[in-house]
């Protein structure tokens, strides 16, 4: 978030004066020499080996080069992109990552769930730059979409867009959008190990968000000697009233930190963050779609509630379904019963894990 702010004022030039840029800049240098520290992390990895990339692999090759623009978002949003940093790098594909402008003609933009009605004011800046005409070609990675008409207008013949669950697509098909409309899986179901010779970069605010996630350690609860956490969105996606089931508090944790995610090493320390929080518990009551798809990476038990849109039933029912250990809830006055009875028929398996929180919390605390 630093290294964004810090970009965002070099570019107001030249309304700063030089000796704020060169402030400013020294900054910027000490963050881009921070150190590394090695730290031992362990997590079981449970990729899903049915699911299949090739329809997007094959529209990249196409393009021989591109820039990529991630997903300004939460912390799901930084899983995505760091699940497609691996797929550019494990493919060998040429690409430089967007800065403002690019020289290239192809633009790849790193999808997730801006393009509803709800966050309208958030893409604007992303629908000026998908007008602009010397982009001969655009690639939408796997997104959802609802009730956002301006930007089915800016999709033309350029535009190559892959939807994540099937009422995407035919919201899409239905409106009369003029690009290619493909279905495929979220990119964050395509993340490889992410804790294998771990080395931690070293930034400003790394710390105060590792600390907001132990702190919910507390808000975790027990049941039949199993740990259990509750995170549930608090934003105007919600369609979960959690009171119903009596909970006092619940933790966001994907809103524990926001990034454009051009910076590669805050992307692999805010992952491994991610899955060091969800590795707390055994069970995983959810309605984040991307703590739902690395909960079942990690191998937990979890329990999907719908969004407003119907994106998580709609990923589930596409790409999740398969798995034993992720089951659906429709309404939230039924998890009660269904999480009661999946524990007492001794499915759940002990996985709650403290030692990489710890690890990490270690090496923020010494550097």
């Amino acid at each position: 978030m630093i290294h964004m702010t810090i970009n965002s004022i070099f570019n107001m030039a030249p309304r700063i004066s030089r000796s704020i840029k060169r402030s400013f800049l020294l900054i910027k240098k000490k963050m881009e020499r921070c150190p590394y520290s090695p730290v031992s992390l362990t997590l079981p990895f449970y990729l899903p080996t049915s699911l299949s990339s090739e329809k997007v692999l094959q529209e990249l090759k196409t393009l021989n080069g591109f820039s990529f623009l991630p997903n300004y978002g939460n912390m799901g949003d930084i899983v995505i992109a760091m699940a497609e940093y691996q797929f550019f790098e494990k493919h060998g594909l040429k690409y430089e990552v967007f800065r403002n402008r690019t020289s290239q003609d192809n633009l790849v933009y790193g999808g997730g769930g801006l393009f509803i009605r709800d966050w309208k004011r958030c893409y604007q800046q992303i629908l000026k730059l998908f007008q602009k005409k010397h982009l001969k070609r655009i690639i939408i990675l796997p997104s959802s979409f609802h009730d956002c008409p301006d930007l089915l207008e800016a999709i033309d013949e350029r535009f190559t867009v892959f939807c994540r669950e099937e009422k995407s697509r035919d919201y899409l098909l239905s409106s009369g959008a003029k690009g290619k409309v493909i279905l495929a899986h979220d990119m964050a179901l395509f993340l490889m190990e992410i804790f294998q010779n771990t080395k931690l970069p070293i930034r400003y605010g790394f710390k105060q968000v590792w600390q907001q996630i132990t702190d919910s350690v507390s808000r975790l609860t027990h049941q039949e000697g199993h740990v259990v956490a509750y995170f549930l969105r608090t934003d105007s996606e919600s369609n979960t009233d959690w009171k119903k089931i009596g909970l006092q508090s619940t933790l966001d944790l994907s809103l524990c930190t926001c990034s454009d995610s051009r910076d590669k090493d805050e992307v692999s320390f805010y992952t491994k963050l991610f899955f060091a929080g969800i590795d707390m518990a055994d069970i995983v009551v959810t309605d984040r779609l991307h703590v739902g798809i690395c909960s079942m990476l990690a191998g937990k038990e979890v329990f999907l509630l719908d969004n407003s849109y119907g994106k998580v039933s709609g990923v589930y029912e596409r790409s999740m379904k398969q798995s034993p250990r992720v089951h659906f809830v429709d309404d939230v006055q039924k998890l009660p019963g269904i999480l009661g009875r999946t524990i007492a028929e001794g499915k759940v398996q002990r996985t709650a894990n403290l030692n990489n929180l710890e690890k990490i919390g270690e090496v923020l605390t010494r550097s």
